[in-house]
């Protein structure tokens, strides 16, 4: 059973995928969508997003044809879409490495042909990045990836490289803070932590980083969509904050679908710190 997360982080770990601002999700490349949300709109209504069903661009009538009459508890469609190349798709009933072939193999029908070899290089389908509790057992590897004192400073606030393992296994020790990993298989590509506040009912994302051999891959995108969204499960303010000249980081939580925080409750917040960092909140 799949959901609107695992569209989002298999979209994302694929080339040059660029996610659109939407009530849902919305997933182009080359300027051209691949996969998106439903817009629903029932005789008389107003039209509504439907984040449990996908939209996917199937390449031709035949294929699309094929896809509804073999597995029509999967694929739909309506007459609103007569004459597309358009599936829906219900994601409740697909598992996660048949919606990552079906993303895929949207996404190379829709992407400029010099992008294709920039898959797998089997040419198969990128694996869906997974979040998962992070063991103390990888905290060498992880403090392996930051190895200058810039890449500490905007990880992590510490002024000098490196961070030592025994650090990154103390943090999980701190109130409130739970540690994940991000995975592609069995590889830990990226870490994050969860700042939880039960106090003020909120929770900020903190020390995110990507394994520096995988950026460029929408990871660093996925590791907050995905820590927002658990993050919003347990309480409904979610926040993070960025080093001022950490641009790069600011570009990838706003395509991961965070937004500027309100001024004077950034100028509260950064009463004390050392820098004035850039506060992001994900939007309920």
């Amino acid at each position: 059973m799949a959901d609107a997360d695992d569209v989002r982080c298999l979209a994302l770990a694929l080339p040059h995928v660029e996610e659109i601002d939407s009530d849902g999700f919305d997933f182009r490349v080359g300027g051209k969508g691949f996969v998106w949300s439903y817009p629903d709109r029932e005789p008389g209504g107003r039209r509504v997003i439907r984040t449990d069903v996908a939209v996917l661009f199937v390449g031709d009538e035949a294929e699309k044809q094929a896809l509804l009459l073999g597995e029509p508890g999967l694929f739909f469609t309506t007459p609103a879409y007569d004459g597309w190349p358009l599936v829906m798709l219900r994601l409740a009933e697909v598992g996660v490495e048949r919606l990552s072939e079906l993303v895929t193999d949207a996404w190379r029908m829709r992407a400029p042909a010099t992008l294709a070899g920039e898959l797998t290089e089997d040419g198969g389908p990128a694996e869906a990045p997974r979040l998962r509790p992070f063991p103390a057992g990888l905290a060498s590897v992880v403090s392996g990836w930051a190895t200058t004192d810039e890449e500490v400073l905007m990880w992590c606030g510490q002024a000098t490289a490196p961070v030592q393992p025994a650090q990154v296994s103390a943090w999980a020790s701190e109130d409130g803070v739970e540690p994940f990993g991000l995975y592609r298989g069995e590889r830990l590509v990226a870490y994050g932590e969860l700042w939880v506040d039960d106090g003020e009912a909120e929770v900020e994302l903190g020390r995110l980083i990507v394994d520096p051999t995988q950026r460029g891959q929408g990871i660093g995108r996925c590791l907050a969509a995905g820590l927002a969204s658990l993050a919003r499960s347990r309480h409904p303010q979610v926040f993070l904050r960025v080093h001022p000249d950490n641009t790069a980081a600011q570009r990838c939580y706003a395509g991961a679908g965070f937004e500027p925080t309100d001024p004077d409750r950034a100028a509260a917040w950064n009463l004390g710190q050392p820098v004035e960092y850039v506060w992001l909140t994900f939007p309920r």
